[in-house]
């Protein structure tokens, strides 16, 4: 790819940014490629750029195929659903009327956490009025849960998925003094 091939890229894709903010943050990666090829007029594309690329390829492919404003814009749920779990079963209800519940079975009892069955639950219940016909495509849909650490996994990969991590190294300085 030229130097120019690349700037003009760039320059489109910034006008895409103004649709799609978090298109910046690819633009990053080819600022800085863009960067380190100074004076050079051929530039190599690396694996982590050319797979940003595709990714944006794929994205703007499905952009052309337009997107629902609906997706864009604030509005009111047409359905609003109320999820609860406990170590012996979940259940839901919905402000249509529609309500289920799933008692787990005594050999299964406590082999799954709390968060995690009030996970299932606001998944499942909008899914069932999905198969019921009651919610389709396009539809605004606010699935609820009364347990914040559940709600911040579902949200947030990184909550979801906390391991434990080591400390942050520190100076050998402070190392010797803390021993």
């Amino acid at each position: 790819m030229t130097k120019k091939q690349l700037e003009s890229m760039i320059r489109r894709l910034g006008h895409v940014g103004y649709i799609i903010p978090w298109v910046y943050h690819y633009l990053s990666q080819l600022h800085t490629l863009l960067a380190w090829a100074g004076k050079m007029q051929s530039i190599k594309i690396n694996d982590t750029c050319a797979m940003d690329l595709e990714l944006m390829q794929q994205i703007l492919d499905k952009v052309k195929k337009g997107i629902d404003m609906n997706l864009l814009a604030f509005r009111s749920p047409d359905c609003i659903y109320y999820s609860d779990s406990c170590p012996a079963g979940l259940g839901s209800y919905s402000d249509q009327g529609y309500a289920w519940r799933f008692q787990i079975p005594e050999d299964l009892l406590f082999h799954a956490s709390n968060n995690l069955l009030e996970f299932l639950a606001v998944i499942i219940t909008p899914w069932i009025d999905i198969i019921h016909g009651r919610l389709s495509a396009g539809d605004c849909a606010l699935s609820m849960m009364d347990s914040t650490t559940a709600e911040g996994g579902c949200g947030n990969p990184i909550l979801s998925n906390r391991t434990k991590t080591p400390a942050k190294r520190q100076p050998e300085s402070m190392q010797q003094e803390n021993t």
